[in-house]
This record gives structure tokens, sequence and C-alpha cells, in this order.
């Protein structure tokens, strides 16, 4: 028997193969992490649909690899989310629902309304927090950018209190640890004596 969100998960990797993103093994980093803080979340929250939170989460970030950085992945996650869905025979109405999910993620122009989308938007966020992303971004000359993120990310953790308070103390040390890191881009630090 195969599961979604074992193709979805393929559909995901067939998308990374081959691309040359930037951002390319950072994005199979976060997912696996994704992955990881749903599953310790769904336990706390079996009143979740485990078919829809963890088809959504393979689903997530696939239209990053599609778009330019400045353009919302988010939008173009729920498209392709949407057409691989369909091409699957999956179900229209859980179709619906994890392209809620998808689309919610970011807590952008759509909140999540769902326990899924919520564990969706969550989990991303807590990956964030509980990995180098930051780090991996300092050198980008983007500070503030980075600083507003981690405030996002800390938000949106809020929508599951218990893993917001979990989550704090390292909210802390991140903010501490980005408001000192010196201010400038690795290009502009000169060549290696």
């Amino acid at each position: 028997m195969h599961l979604i969100w074992d193709e979805a998960q393929r559909y995901f990797l067939s998308k990374l193969e081959g691309n040359s993103h930037v951002y390319k093994d950072l994005l199979l980093r976060h997912l696996k992490l994704v992955v990881n803080w749903g599953l310790i979340i769904l336990k706390k929250h079996l009143e979740a649909d485990k078919e829809i939170t963890l088809t959504s989460i393979y689903l997530h970030d696939v239209g990053r690899l599609a778009i330019p950085k400045h353009e919302d992945h988010a939008v173009a996650s729920e498209v392709m989310a949407r057409e691989f869905l369909a091409s699957q025979g999956y179900p229209p109405d859980k179709i619906e629902r994890i392209a809620h999910c998808v689309r919610s993620h970011r807590c952008n122009d759509v909140q999540p309304e769902t326990i899924e989308a919520k564990i969706l938007a969550v989990a991303d966020s807590a990956s964030h927090l509980t990995d180098y992303a930051y780090l991996h971004l300092i050198h980008s000359g983007e500070k503030q950018y980075i600083l507003e993120k981690l405030e996002r990310d800390y938000r949106d953790i809020g929508l599951l209190p218990d893993i917001k308070k979990q989550l704090e103390p390292l909210y802390l040390a991140w903010e501490q640890l980005l408001k000192v890191f010196p201010d400038w881009k690795l290009e502009d630090i000169g060549d290696i004596v």
C-alpha cells in the first residue's frame, strides 16, 4: 500500500534532484527537521489527521524550487501541491485541506485554521529555531531580515503554546546571538591570506 505522504516525499525529492537551487542542501535538511517536529507535535495532538499533516509537510516548500527568492513560495507550493495530488487521484476534499495547510504555513496572507495547518506552521518555524538556518543566512547582508524572520518564527510557534513555551529559551538565545553577530557580507571580507 502506497501512502500519499510517501508519494509526496518522492515528488519533493524528484524536484530537488538535478536542481541547482542555492538552498538545495538546506531545503533537504529543513524538510527532515519539519518532518521530525511534525511527528513530535502529532503525538501531542491526536485529533490531527496524520495523513493530511505529513502530506502537507512534504509539499509545503516544493514551490521554493520553482520561483525567485522574493516571490511567496507558499503560493507556488499550493499550486504544485494541488496539481500533484490531483494527478494521484487524491480526493478533492483532502486536496483542499492540504492546499490550506501548504498555503498558510507562513502565516502570511492566509492564516492556519485547522489543527493540521497549525502543526505545519509550527513545525516549519520550530525547524528554523532548532537548526543553523539563521547563521547560514546571516552573512547574506540581510541581518535585519533575519531578525524579523526570527520574530515571525517565534510568533508562529505561538499557534501551539506548549511548543512556544518549550522553545522560548532557544528563541531568546538566538535573539541575543543575532543582535551581536557581526553585520557583514562574506564577499566583503576579502581574500584569504
